[in-house]
């Protein structure tokens, strides 16, 4: 009855996003030309909530922030307002109910690498699942058994109409900040947790790890091939990283947790604390390099403007 039916795409071109440049991912609004704004759910209450392992991240609209502070109204203090979001609004199911199931859908997108653009965006297999049952009860479809992943949208006679796609306004304020101020384009899954996709991860790795360092020249005082075996295990870390699947990213676990120790060699247990101690050295040997680099930059930059 419905598979002709098309979800609504809203990108984030096509929105006018405001957020503090401190908390880029928590406290984003999205503003469109046909009069919708958009925000998290837990907009204005993040500290309070983002200790909560129950709290799941999912966008509304200003009609449902409306809604919402008709409730908080009936609340005495800061406190009781934060209680009563963290209690209808923990996730998209416990909200729609408390909605009535009468809000709109929102399902965030992630758009690929700006060097992948042939790449469609991404949405999290979560949310999906998730706005399943609710989508069906909306449009008055009883709620099958099988909820298979693979089935998801034709095979339930899913109205996708009832469903409009939101670029993440978060993702794109951090890619922002990342192109003006550097760093990395992190993401907030749906369980809250700062995740980043394999570019990101690699770009990471990189900058902590490789500049700075004189691969050719620079020995380590205490292993005659320790720098080599170093190389190469970083760009076996590197190549990891570059083939994972596209998409392995949205099951909301981060794809790599990578720290000095990940770098040990894999036959020698007893010189492990040798290499990653030297290897955090070289590490902070290029930062402190790089500080004095800018320290210069800077202090020509000063003698000039006395000139």
């Amino acid at each position: 009855m419905y598979y002709d039916s098309k979800s609504r795409v809203i990108k984030c071109s096509d929105m006018w996003i405001v957020c503090d440049e401190d908390h880029i991912m928590t406290s984003w609004t999205a503003d469109c030309p046909n009069g919708l704004s958009f925000m998290p759910n837990f907009y204005g209450y993040w500290n309070d909530l983002r200790s909560d392992s129950s709290l799941r991240y999912f966008i509304i609209d200003k009609s449902d922030y409306q809604k919402m502070e008709k409730f908080w109204k009936t609340c005495d203090s800061h406190e009781q307002r934060a209680h009563f979001t963290k209690k209808l609004m923990s996730n998209v199911t416990v909200f729609m109910h408390t909605m009535r199931y009468e809000s709109q859908i929102y399902v965030r997108s992630i758009p690929a690498a700006p060097a992948c653009t042939n790449l469609e965006n991404r949405i999290f297999t979560e949310e999906v699942l998730e706005i399943i049952p609710i989508v069906l009860r909306q449009q008055g479809t009883p709620i099958p058994d099988n909820h298979e992943f693979e089935q998801v949208l034709d095979l339930f006679g899913i109205n996708k109409q009832l469903i409009t796609i939101v670029e993440d306004p978060g993702h794109d304020s951090g890619r922002t900040e990342m192109r003006e101020h550097g760093g990395y384009n992190k993401i907030l899954s749906p369980d809250c947790t700062v995740i980043l996709d394999p570019y990101q991860a690699v770009l990471y790795v990189f900058q902590a790890l490789v500049p700075g360092v004189n691969w050719k020249t620079e020995k380590c005082p205490l292993h005659e091939n320790c720098l080599k075996m170093l190389k190469i295990q970083i760009l076996e870390v590197l190549k990891e990283m570059t083939e994972v699947r596209e998409n392995s990213i949205l099951n909301g676990e981060p794809q790599f947790s990578l720290n000095l120790t990940d770098l040990k060699p894999k036959n020698e247990p007893e010189e492990q604390k040798e290499l990653i101690k030297n290897a955090q050295k070289m590490k902070e040997n290029a930062e402190r390099r790089l500080a004095e680099v800018k320290e210069r930059k800077k202090a020509k930059k000063e003698k000039k403007l006395k000139k």
